[in-house]
């Protein structure tokens, strides 16, 4: 199934050349990005069961220009554990993990062993979707090898209480070790802190699982980190005035959802489906009045962030970070 979705893409880029083009490697990023207007494919795979058992499996995948890979998806297997979301079809899924006691629902040795195959061959581990134990496991695993920690689209748990939702020390432990976490745009809130249930309550205007809810969750991400510098970097001097280009970079924030034809993105503030009643005489952003509904509305999404106020500093610099890290992984190829 893979190598059909890679073959497809190859084609349909290839047909399409003019808009498209694939990087398999940091530099071509750079080079598509400096000398053409193209939107750029980066090869992933969301869900490594089945397909990395060896050095040469890892190899293959690289080969094929895969920049990283979610190790873990929807179900508990050999290398680590799922986060089991709330709701009854989501237990369906993952049976085996509803059942086994959280403190054996780890990351195993077999999981161990398959990040460092995967870092060897220059692929990145991205850590979403793991449990709580397999994530922290897997952070201070892969920190004692010096190897940058990628959470693509989890949430933060003092806002999304829940399996998905990443702890605030796994969140300091990813950027010591000079990782990355991106917040999806599809997640609201789900059982906040009483601290931050308080700070939604306080606000003029909030519509849960709009644009809002990012907005407050990429805010309150960023101001943590901001308020823990000292504790990232090791220094108790570290204020977000002093530091350099660098290390501002090293407390990017990015973004990422999954455009599958059925994940929930954000829904309108106005009309029927909003919270809002729709003015006749007001001009509206289409993420206002339609939400988040495809692809081709991230520009729409990013006009309306930039419109009113929101500072996207830290989501520009995500992108470098991405490839610095993609490019450490390549650079240490077959040292672990």
């Amino acid at each position: 199934m893979i190598l059909r979705q890679i073959a497809y893409i190859d084609t349909f880029v290839a047909d399409n050349s003019a808009d498209f083009a694939i990087a398999h490697s940091p530099q071509e990023v750079r080079t598509l990005v400096h000398t053409t207007t193209k939107t750029i494919i980066v090869y992933s795979i969301e869900g490594g069961r089945n397909l990395i058992h060896s050095q040469d499996d890892a190899n293959f995948w690289a080969a094929k220009g895969v920049a990283f890979i979610t190790l873990v998806h929807l179900k508990d297997y050999e290398v680590g554990s799922s986060a089991v979301m709330p709701g009854f079809a989501e237990h369906l899924l993952n049976l085996k993990g509803v059942f086994r006691k959280e403190s054996k629902r780890g990351l195993t040795d077999v999981g161990r062993q398959t990040i460092l195959w995967m870092a060897n061959a220059g692929i990145m581990t991205d850590v979403t979707h793991m449990n709580d134990k397999t994530r922290t496991d897997a952070i201070a695993f892969m920190n004692s090898k010096g190897l940058p920690v990628l959470s693509t689209h989890d949430g933060f748990k003092p806002l999304q209480n829940q399996p998905r939702g990443i702890p605030p020390q796994d969140v300091l432990a990813i950027y010591k070790g000079k990782g990355l976490v991106s917040l999806p745009i599809s997640m609201g809130m789900y059982k906040p802190t009483a601290e931050y249930r308080a700070k939604l309550d306080s606000l003029p205007c909030y519509c849960e699982r709009s644009i809002d809810s990012y907005v407050f969750t990429y805010k309150a991400l960023n101001k943590y980190i901001a308020n823990n510098l000292p504790t990232v970097f090791g220094d108790s001097a570290k204020t977000l005035q002093s530091l350099n280009p660098q290390e501002l970079i090293n407390i990017s924030v990015g973004f990422q959802t999954d455009f599958n034809g059925w994940t929930s993105h954000h829904r309108p503030r106005y009309g029927r489906k909003g919270c809002y009643k729709l003015n006749p005489d007001s001009i509206y952003n289409p993420i206002d009045v339609k939400g988040l509904v495809h692809p081709g509305m991230l520009y729409d999404n990013w006009q309306l962030l930039q419109s009113e106020g929101v500072d996207l500093s830290t989501i520009k610099r995500a992108s470098e970070k991405f490839l610095l890290m993609w490019q450490q992984y390549l650079d240490n190829r077959g040292k672990y």
